[in-house]
Order: C-alpha cells, then sequence, then structure tokens
C-alpha cells in the first residue's frame, strides 16, 4: 500500500511538471522570453547587407568560407535558431579563414548563446514505420535442419515518436544558473501493447566558463509509463561538463548515480553510469564525433544484474540542396550476473546498429526543420529468445539541429 502511495504521488508530481514546462513551450521559443546579451557584429558590410537567401548560396557553393558563416551564426544568433547559430560559429572557427578580431566574435558569440538563454526547448517527433522482430534458434526443427525460427513480432505498425525538453536556467550570478530541465520521449505503435513514455526532470547549479565551456551539478527523479502504467521510478543525481578544446573540439562527459524502484521487485537497486563525447567540427560544413558509455546496474536478483557498455561514431556532411546527413553506427555490449532461467546461462547480448538521419535545414520556421530517417539494430544473444532485429522509418520535424 505503501509502495502504491508513492507511485501516485510520483506520477502526480512528474505529471503537473510535464503539463506545465510543455505549457511554456510556446513563450520559450518567444524572443520575449530570452536575455538580452548580444554579440558584437564584426562582419564586413559586404556580408551584412547580403540577402539572406544568397548568403545561404555563397555558403553552399563555398563551405569554407570562415567569415560567411561566421555572418550566417550571428543571423541566426538574432533570430533565437541558437543550435544553428552555435554550429555555424564552430564550423567558421573550423575554416582557419578568420582574421584574428573575427575568432574573437566567433568564441564571444558562443560565449553568448548560453549566458543569454533562459529558456531552451528542443523537441523532435515523427511518424515512424516500425518493425521488431523477436527470433529463437530451434535445435531440432519440424523439418530436420538447424535454422532460426520466427517466434512473434512486436511492436509492428505505424505510430509516433518523439521527445521534447524543456530547461530553464535561472541567473544567479553572471557566471551561475540555476537549471531546472523536464525531458521526456515516448512512443504510441499500433497493434502493441507496450508502448513506452519515460519523464526525467533534473534540477541543480550550472556554472558558466569561457567560451561555451560548462559545469554542472544536477539531482534527478525519472519515471516510466509502459503500457499506461508506472512500471519504474529512479531518484538520483548527476555530474558533467563540455569543454573546448582548441577551435576544432568539443568534449563532453558525465556521471550518473541513481537508485530504482521498479514494479518487479527484483529490478530493484542501484545503477552507475559513466558517457562521453568528443566532437571534431573539419571544414566544409563537417563534424565527426566519437561516443562511448559504460553502465553498471546492481539489482536484487542477480541474474537482472549487468555491466552495459557502448561505443561509436558519428560523421555529418552539408550536401546540396540543403540537406544534412548524419550517419551512427554503434556497437554494444551486455553482460548479466547469475544464470538466466531461460537460457540456463549466463546471458550476454551484442548489439549491432546504425541510424542514417537526413535533415531539410534550409527549410524551418521557428527553428524546426523537416527530417528523415533509418534505424536498424540487430540484437545477439546466448540466450536465443533474446535475439532480435528492429528496423524504424521515421519521418517527422526537429529542433535539435
Amino acid at each position: 500500500m505503501q509502495r502504491l502511495k508513492h507511485l501516485g504521488i510520483f506520477s502526480k508530481v512528474i505529471r503537473h511538471g510535464v503539463f506545465f514546462h510543455l505549457g511554456l513551450v510556446l513563450l520559450a521559443m518567444s524572443p520575449l522570453s530570452m536575455g538580452q546579451a548580444q554579440p558584437t557584429p564584426i562582419i564586413a558590410d559586404e556580408l551584412s547587407d547580403l540577402p539572406f537567401a544568397d548568403l545561404l548560396e555563397r555558403i553552399d557553393q563555398r563551405p569554407d568560407d570562415g567569415p560567411a558563416r561566421l555572418e550566417l551564426a550571428q543571423r541566426e544568433f538574432k533570430a533565437r535558431r541558437d543550435a544553428s547559430a552555435a554550429f555555424n560559429a564552430r564550423q567558421a572557427l573550423a575554416t582557419g579563414t578568420l582574421e584574428t578580431e573575427q575568432v574573437a566574435a566567433a568564441r564571444e558569440l558562443l560565449a553568448a548563446l548560453q549566458r543569454r538563454r533562459r529558456w531552451i526547448v528542443n523537441f523532435d517527433a515523427s511518424l515512424a514505420p516500425t518493425t521488431s522482430r523477436q527470433e529463437f534458434f530451434d535445435p531440432d526443427p519440424a523439418n530436420g535442419t538447424d535454422e532460426d525460427v520466427v517466434l512473434r513480432t512486436v511492436n509492428s505498425g505505424v505510430g509516433v515518436t518523439g521527445f521534447a525538453s524543456v530547461e530553464n536556467r535561472l541567473r544567479l550570478s553572471e557566471s551561475v544558473r540555476l537549471s531546472s530541465l523536464v525531458f521526456s520521449q515516448g512512443s504510441v505503435f499500433t497493434d502493441s501493447d507496450f508502448n513506452a513514455f519515460f519523464v526525467t526532470g533534473r534540477f541543480g547549479p550550472l556554472f558558466l566558463q569561457s567560451g561555451d565551456n560548462r559545469i554542472g551539478v544536477r539531482a534527478l527523479a525519472e519515471g516510466r509509463w509502459l503500457g499506461g502504467d508506472l512500471d519504474f521510478e529512479a531518484y538520483g543525481g548527476e555530474a558533467f561538463f563540455q569543454r573546448s578544446i582548441g577551435t576544432r573540439f568539443v568534449g563532453f562527459g558525465r556521471v550518473i548515480v541513481r537508485a530504482v524502484d521498479d514494479s518487479f521487485d527484483s529490478q530493484d537497486g542501484e545503477t552507475y553510469g559513466l558517457d562521453g563525447t568528443v566532437t571534431r567540427f573539419g571544414r566544409q560544413g563537417r563534424f565527426e564525433r566519437v561516443f562511448a558509455s559504460a553502465f553498471r546496474a546492481d539489482f536484487a536478483a542477480s541474474n537482472q544484474s549487468f555491466w552495459f557498455g557502448r561505443a561509436g561514431f558519428g560523421v555529418f556532411r552539408e550536401t546540396g540542396f540543403g540537406l544534412g546527413v548524419l550517419v551512427e553506427p554503434a556497437i554494444s555490449y551486455q553482460r548479466f550476473n547469475g544464470i538466466d532461467p531461460i537460457g540456463q546461462v549466463a546471458r550476454e547480448d551484442w548489439r549491432y546498429g546504425a541510424n542514417l538521419r537526413i535533415v531539410k535545414r534550409d527549410w524551418r520556421l521557428f527553428g524546426i526543420s523537416p527530417f528523415v530517417a533509418l534505424g536498424v539494430q540487430r540484437q545477439e544473444s546466448n540466450v536465443d529468445v533474446f535475439d532480435t532485429t528492429r528496423t524504424t522509418v521515421n519521418a517527422g520535424l526537429t529542433r535539435t539541429f
């Protein structure tokens, strides 16, 4: 009874928090809701007087034109399209064609981006036909041969997937902000009883440093609804940093610790996570990044506890016709403790996957652009019932990049 009361309180807190933050999305996208910091314009008159469409065409033809990139970044800054402003400021620095005062202006713009903003809104929503096929290995099939047999198909059909995040940064001083963030992610598919919805809240101080460098420490609370019922909650904290290295590299790292309360008591316990990303901004409108994470779960049941590791890389390229293309392959490994009750072995899973995403970056309304995406993931387990193949095709709108 106490647990049910606890879950009910958590559900109400999260639900009201989500509606409050999402209700502020339009306000957050309004210029009136932002700070007033402005970087110093330092672009030649020939660029500042250039029509926006002509500026985009010039960059499309000459992607290593640093001053043009910087001019675009400053215009995007004024238009409150901060993700694009940051990207083009970093691309301008990476070209190596800026004068000394222009390099200073680009760094000033990056600093102004993180200091002026009180509300930060990102979202990504798509219509997604998805197929998840689960197979197992039958050692003695009816036809007398060894082959994989399709056991069942789940989460198959057309649905809506997406995420949204709203962050408030309350100014405490010139370099300190109090960050309050709500992040939600979910999916609803036809012919599925396992539609999932996640909500995470984070709260804590954010320390702004030179440029867009920052460090932060935040408490967090997380809930998961599966099939409409709250079946998971977690509480903990995180520490993270972001730091620029020279003009081309940006590093990000984070440590997370959580206490988990699951609807299955065997999965109650603690989790510990570490992840990091290094991004290199190159010339001609491109970047590459490598990422890695490690995760440990200690649960009440030893055969539910596990180690998890993931690594991969991403490559982004600007192409003609205003298209941005991102490709991200990744591989992960998961090893459970104890003996799996189905396979009677210590379960091990390997996952191989890749995502392709194409964004029409020159079509924007309030910073929102259309995209299409393809994702493929294969899981191979030494317990054959957990072998899966998942393929998704998405088309939707994004404000993240």
